[in-house]
C-alpha cells in the first residue's frame, strides 16, 4: 500500500476555485471528501475538484433523531453522476439518550441503506466505544479514523493505530481539524492507496482493454445507482434499448442505444 495525502471539506468550506484546488494538487493533495449535506454546494465542489485532477469521496453526518436511511438516500441522489468513490457514514452526532444497541441499529439501517454502492464508517474511538458499545459489527468496512495526534506534522504512522470496534488499521486517517489551505477550511487526512506497480508502459492493445474495463465497472456502477436502465426495444424482441433515468422517468439516449440479445 502506498500513502496518498486527502482533504475533506464540508458545505461550510463554500464553494471552492479552481485555483484553490491547483494550490492543493502543488502541496501534494490528491483526494476531496466533500460533505453532502447542501447538495448545489456538493455539487460544485466535487465537479471543481474533479476537474482539477482530484478523486473524491463523499461523507453523510447522520443525524440520528431523524430518518436515517432517508438522509443517505439524500446523499446518493446528491453525489449521482460523479466519480465518487465511497460514501462514508459519518457517525459522530450525539445519542440523544438512545442505547448504544439502538445506535448500532441506526447505523445498520444506514449501510443498508448505501446497498451495492460502497461505503465506509467515519468516527473516532472517542465516540464509537460510549455510544455503540464498542461494537464490532461494522469491522468489515473500511475504516475513516478521526484522531488528532499531538505533532500532526508528518502524518500519523498508521502502524500506531490503536485496534477499536474490530479494526485493527484505517483505510484514511483524519489528523487534523479545520485548516486553512490555499484560502479555504479544510481537514487534513493520509489514506492508503494501492501501490503503482513498476512495469513497462502498456501497450495500445492493452490500453484499450484497461478503458474497457474501467468503462465497465463505471457503467455498472451507474446501473447500480439507478441511473439507466433496461426497457424492451420497440418492435423487436430480440433487443433492449438503454434509457437515462431521470426523477423516476426513463429518456431514451440520442442516438438510441439498442442491444441485441441472445
Amino acid at each position: 500500500m502506498a500513502m496518498e495525502r486527502a482533504l475533506d471539506v464540508s458545505n461550510y468550506s463554500g464553494v471552492f476555485s479552481r485555483e484553490a484546488v491547483a494550490c492543493w494538487r502543488q502541496q501534494g493533495y490528491g483526494h476531496l471528501v466533500c460533505g453532502s449535506q447542501r447538495s448545489e454546494i456538493t455539487r460544485r465542489q466535487l465537479e471543481t475538484a474533479v476537474a482539477g485532477g482530484m478523486s473524491v469521496d463523499a461523507y453523510v453526518y447522520l443525524y440520528w433523531r431523524f430518518d436515517v436511511a432517508g438522509q443517505v438516500a439524500a446523499a446518493l441522489e446528491t453525489v449521482r453522476g460523479y466519480p465518487v468513490e465511497r460514501l462514508w457514514l459519518d457517525c459522530e452526532d450525539a445519542a440523544g439518550g438512545l442505547a448504544p444497541a439502538a445506535i448500532v441499529g441506526r447505523i445498520g439501517t444506514a449501510v443498508a441503506a448505501c446497498g451495492a454502492f460502497p461505503h465506509g464508517i467515519y468516527t473516532g474511538r472517542w465516540w464509537w466505544e460510549p455510544t455503540t458499545g464498542a461494537s464490532r459489527a461494522f469491522s468489515h468496512l473500511p475504516l475513516w479514523h478521526a484522531e488528532y495526534p499531538v505533532v500532526s506534522e508528518p502524518p500519523p504512522d498508521f502502524a500506531g493505530f490503536r485496534a477499536y470496534g474490530g479494526w485493527s488499521r484505517p483505510a484514511m486517517w483524519q489528523y487534523r481539524g479545520t485548516t486553512q489551505l490555499c484560502g479555504v477550511g479544510v481537514d487534513l487526512n493520509q489514506r492508503e492507496v494501492l501501490a503503482a506497480v513498476d512495469r513497462a508502459p502498456l501497450t495500445p492493445d492493452e490500453r484499450r482493454e484497461l478503458d474497457g474495463l474501467r468503462a465497465g465497472r463505471r457503467f455498472q456502477q451507474a446501473l447500480h445507482a439507478g441511473r439507466y436502465a433496461f426497457r424492451p426495444a420497440s418492435g423487436r424482441r430480440d433487443a433492449v434499448e438503454l434509457v437515462r433515468v431521470e426523477a423516476g422517468r426513463p429518456l431514451p439516449l440520442e442516438p438510441p442505444s439498442i442491444v441485441v440479445v441472445d
